[in-house]
């Protein structure tokens, strides 16, 4: 009996069916190199026959899919299941969806629909650093409690800085100032005369 053999890896089969699916599924991206054919057609029926009484049809069989002609709908599906998982990383979730930061955003700017659910996704991932910041309060982690009280209580005094938040308009800062001198200027000016 002939063995097929695999040109990239070395493993051996019964069989030309099998080993091109082993090329298809394992060696796709790789140039194909000769494979060697039966001596003639009799000798691989047999061979086939005997291989599908060993083939055990119980156990799935993983395929690679070809994402390619995959549609739009199942690709942004795919995404933003690889958001979630990321918590709203998009890069990590790029990378785990199969698919580049350029349709991301694509996605993003063509579909307010899925925009929406993007942003819903974030505001998971804020709840959930929320919830870990406030189990690390209660735990007694004492930056966390600091890092608390200056995100949301500065109305308190909880502050490293004072902020100041002007109320004037430009013009009663800048430009009010210099009429009155051109004002007195003016007036002193015609004294003169």
């Amino acid at each position: 009996m002939s063995k097929y053999k695999c040109p990239y890896c070395g493993k051996e089969y019964k069989s030309l069916p099998v080993l091109k699916y082993h090329l298809r599924t394992k060696h796709s991206d790789e140039e194909f190199k000769p494979i060697p054919q039966p001596k003639n057609k009799e000798e691989e029926v047999k061979q086939l026959s005997k291989e599908l009484d060993d083939i055990d049809f119980t156990k799935p069989v993983q395929v690679k899919k070809n994402r390619r002609y995959e549609s739009k709908k199942r690709k942004k599906e795919r995404l933003l299941m690889a958001l979630e998982n990321s918590l709203g990383v998009i890069t990590t979730a790029c990378k785990a969806a199969d698919l580049s930061r350029d349709t991301y955003y694509k996605y993003i700017n063509e579909d307010p629909e899925f925009e929406a659910q993007v942003n819903q996704i974030k505001e998971m991932a804020v709840d959930f650093v929320e919830s870990k910041l406030y189990q690390h309060i209660q735990g007694g982690d004492v930056t966390s409690t600091i890092f608390y009280l200056k995100c949301k209580a500065k109305n308190r005094g909880y502050v490293e800085k004072m902020e100041v938040e002007n109320t004037h308009k430009i013009e009663q800062i800048l430009i009010e100032p210099y009429k009155k001198l051109d004002e007195h200027k003016t007036t002193d000016s015609s004294k003169k005369d």
